[in-house]
């Protein structure tokens, strides 16, 4: 089947973002599609963020929104990262009813980095290909890879013992072909993301309301005023210096100079309060994907 369009997908715990990737490498990645999932089947459908539908991970109906990219009937190639198997299930066995759909589950065999890590096999791919991509942003290492989602996670990127600089930074290892792999992901840490460290603070006091936040751009003010105001505070300033506390603990360890890149929603509350040198790349996770799809090998 002679390819003519390639999609790539990122399902998330917060939602799902979907682009074509254009075959020009030098090109940007257009804006991707957004869908949000609902946390709670017992709140009403609708987003804080600005009234946008939101939907449950099983819930079939999501998938309608994909049919702008489905009209077409040209063969088509869907690169799948997901660390939520309910939504996996549904957009596979929707895209299997196309027979013009080839569908790639990206798994961490496919990552062109040594995982050195307890349980390679439980970390999420999300990590894995954010990591990968920001090999690509710079040549320096080792290097901190943040993503900032739903979950926050900072992690470490280093350059294998004996490897020569003059060497290619990376390989991508298919399932055909194996070839040299000259960085490994180290591992690093994980902290709740501000939407999430709301929700917990709401379920777990009985006299705090539960207070639904999107992605935040900028610390709220200080000191809050009423209880929700004191809440969007704590939360953004626990997201704000724990990750400032785990880059410090990298450098220590590695050096200033280690860089950091940096991507997800929250990305643009963070960036601000870190030292450079820091290279802020939107889309992280679907430009893993990208590298991927462009190195294919049947």
């Amino acid at each position: 089947m002679q390819i003519a369009r390639r999609i790539a997908v990122d399902i998330g715990n917060s939602g799902l973002k979907a682009v074509e990737l254009p075959f020009d490498p030098q090109a940007s990645l257009p804006h991707p599609l957004r869908i949000n999932w609902q946390c709670d089947s017992s709140v009403p459908r609708s987003s804080s963020a600005g009234n946008e539908a939101t939907y449950l991970p099983s819930d079939r109906r999501w998938t309608e929104m994909l049919a702008a990219i489905l009209e077409r009937s040209d063969p088509c190639q869907w690169w799948i990262s997901s660390v939520n198997r309910p939504a996996t299930a549904v957009l596979v066995e929707h895209l299997n009813r196309n027979e013009n759909c080839q569908i790639e589950v990206v798994d961490y065999h496919r990552i062109g980095l040594k995982i050195e890590v307890d349980y390679p096999e439980l970390v999420g791919i999300d990590r894995l290909l954010a990591a990968r991509a920001a090999c690509d942003a710079t040549a320096t290492r080792p290097l901190i890879v943040i993503q900032a989602g739903s979950a926050v996670t900072v992690d470490l990127v280093e350059k294998l013992d004996g490897v020569d600089d003059s060497q290619s930074t990376w390989q991508v290892v298919d399932t055909t072909k194996r070839g040299a792999v000259t960085e490994r992901f180290s591992g690093g840490a994980i902290v709740p993301g501000v939407p999430m460290m709301l929700r917990l603070l709401g379920r777990a006091a009985d006299l705090l309301p539960v207070v639904e936040a999107s992605e935040l751009g900028d610390l709220p003010p200080l000191p809050g005023k009423n209880t929700q105001g004191a809440m969007l505070a704590g939360a953004s300033s626990s997201l704000v210096g724990g990750v400032r506390h785990l880059v410090q603990r990298y450098r220590q360890r590695y050096g200033a100079d280690v860089p950091i890149v940096i991507s997800g929603g929250d990305g643009p509350l963070l960036a601000p309060h870190l030292a450079q040198p820091l290279h802020v790349v939107p889309h992280l996770v679907l430009e893993g994907l990208r590298i991927l799809a462009a190195d294919y090998r049947r």
